[in-house]
């Protein structure tokens, strides 16, 4: 309503400035997710990022941390409840569980 043009750069900066942080130059697609992810962490939006646009499987290692991702295709998806299932004999549980 402004008339303010709506770039990705200016939206990430209004939001570090919010937050005090030092505001960008410049933004990427990956800089973009990890802004999405500080600022929207407690809000369960990170999975849905990271599988809309293709990085579900990569694996960000963190300091010390020796545990491994399991990287198959499938866990895309959820599982159908098995109460689901049971209830209606059409569904079909989802490949891989």
């Amino acid at each position: 309503m402004s008339g303010e043009l709506q770039t990705p750069l200016l939206l990430v900066n209004k939001i570090r400035a919010r937050a005090g942080a030092q505001l960008a130059t410049s933004i990427t697609l990956d800089g973009m997710l990890d802004e999405r992810a500080r600022e929207l962490s407690w809000e369960a939006w990170r999975r849905n990022d990271l599988i809309r646009f293709g990085q579900f499987e990569t694996e960000y290692p963190l300091p010390n941390d020796v545990l491994k991702m399991d990287k198959s295709t499938f866990r895309r998806l959820y599982p159908v409840p098995t109460i689901e299932l049971r209830l209606n004999s059409a569904l079909q549980q989802n490949t891989g569980y």
